[in-house]
C-alpha cells in the first residue's frame, strides 16, 4: 500500500494546477509579489470580505477600493502608489454606489485627490445592468434576468471581456 505521500510524488505533473511539494516550496526563491495595501494584500492576491448583513462590507470594500486607487491610506494600511481597481458590485443599485462614493471621496479629499482616484476605479453594479423596467420583465417566460454567475469559467469570461475592453478607456 502507498503513502499519501508516494501518491502525492507520483501524482506531481499530473494534477491539472501547479503543484509542489514541501521540498519544492522550502528550496525556492520566488520574488514576493509587490504590496497593493501593506502589510497584508499583494498582487494577485484573492480577498473574500464575510460578515452579517449590515455591518458595513460595502463600506469597507467600498474604502479600501477608493484608497488603493488613489494611493492613499486607511488605518495603518498604505498604498505605495495609485493603482486601476475593479470594483463588482452584486447587490447596490448605482445611487448607492453614487451616494457612498461622494461620502467617500469627501472624507478623504485631504488625502487622495479625487481626479486620481476617480480615474482609477471602474464600477460594476450588477443592479445597473438592466433598466428597472427591464429587469422587471425578465427573460421572454418572465423568469428574472440573471446576473453572470462567477463561479463559472463561462460567467468570468462573459463579465471579464466587456470590463477588459473598458479598462483601456482607464
Amino acid at each position: 500500500m502507498k503513502t499519501d505521500l508516494a501518491r502525492l510524488s507520483e501524482s506531481k505533473g499530473r494534477i491539472p494546477y501547479a503543484s509542489f511539494t514541501g521540498r519544492d516550496l522550502l528550496s525556492s526563491n520566488s520574488p514576493v509579489p509587490e504590496f497593493v495595501l501593506s502589510p497584508w494584500l499583494h498582487e494577485g492576491q484573492n480577498v473574500m470580505i464575510y460578515a452579517d448583513t449590515g455591518v458595513g462590507k460595502t463600506w469597507f470594500a467600498m474604502t479600501l477600493a477608493w484608497v488603493i486607487a488613489g494611493g492613499g491610506e486607511v488605518g495603518q494600511w498604505q498604498t505605495n502608489k495609485p493603482r486601476r481597481v475593479l470594483y463588482i458590485d452584486g447587490e447596490m443599485p448605482k445611487s448607492n454606489l453614487e451616494a457612498r462614493l461622494k461620502i467617500l471621496a469627501e472624507g478623504y479629499r485631504d488625502i487622495i485627490d479625487p481626479k486620481v482616484a476617480g480615474e482609477n476605479i471602474l464600477f460594476v453594479p450588477r443592479l445597473a445592468q438592466l433598466g428597472d423596467q427591464e429587469r422587471a420583465k425578465g427573460d421572454a417566460k418572465g423568469k428574472p434576468l440573471p446576473w453572470v454567475d462567477l463561479a463559472s469559467d463561462k460567467g468570468r469570461e462573459q463579465l471579464a471581456k466587456p470590463v477588459v475592453n473598458g479598462l483601456d478607456d482607464l
